[in-house]
């Protein structure tokens, strides 16, 4: 079966887009608490991503070894710790251009915005494309709630798996999850707690622009 523009196929997308009280946003924010499990242990990071529509978009992370800041501004993207700044190659740039669309709301936006093909495999499990990236989404047929996201994936080794992402702890007011749990190759990899989401966030000029050497927290 072709895929579709989402309106043609499937009616939990349009349960989707509805789930959220906000009508209408171009803008939005979030913080979190992302713990990542690796052979070492425990690495824990305090981040911040932030996106203007249609392809702005820039993550900040504070780690234990650093401040890191990603940027995507339309067809370039950049990459900044604390030994530098460099223009991302295409490869990098595409995975900058897909966390946009691994994050709830940035894969909500996209579905109102029109941006998403759709092909519904059985009820309530739909395969995405987005930018480049296709997925695996299931959602909750009654709430029309992402309840998850499957596609391919790096692991902290630069190694392809199969990522997916599992939504849990929904606001009651929001409708949007405050709990993320990302698995690779089904084994898990990192939990994310979300501190808050804030929509038509307006940010300052400059701010998608090329960063500059990290130093300062989020």
């Amino acid at each position: 079966m072709a895929m579709l523009p989402f309106i043609l196929c499937c009616a939990v997308l349009e349960q989707f887009t509805a789930s959220l009280p906000e009508p209408s946003f171009e803008s939005f924010s979030v913080r979190l608490l992302s713990v990542v499990h690796t052979p070492q242990g425990e690495l824990t990071a305090l981040a911040q991503a932030t996106f203007q529509a249609p392809d702005k978009y820039r993550e900040e992370a504070s780690m234990s070894f650093g401040n890191i800041v990603t940027v995507r501004n339309g067809d370039l993207s950049w990459g900044a710790n604390p030994r530098g700044v460099l223009e991302l190659n295409p490869d990098q740039h595409q995975r900058t251009v897909e966390r946009t669309y691994r994050n709830y709301l940035g894969l909500l936006w996209a579905v109102r915005a029109g941006k998403v093909e759709a092909e519904e495999m059985e009820k309530a499990t739909i395969r995405l494309r987005v930018e480049g990236l296709e997925m695996v989404a299931v959602f909750d047929e009654a709430s029309g709630r992402l309840l998850e996201i499957s596609m391919p994936g790096l692991s902290l080794a630069g190694v392809p798996v199969t990522e997916k992402r599992a939504f849990s702890k929904f606001d009651v007011e929001t409708g949007l999850p405050m709990k993320v749990d990302v698995f690779h190759d089904d084994a898990l990899s990192a939990e994310i707690t979300i501190k808050d989401w804030k929509l038509g966030v307006s940010s300052p000029e400059g701010f998608f622009d090329r960063p500059e050497n990290t130093g300062a927290e989020p």
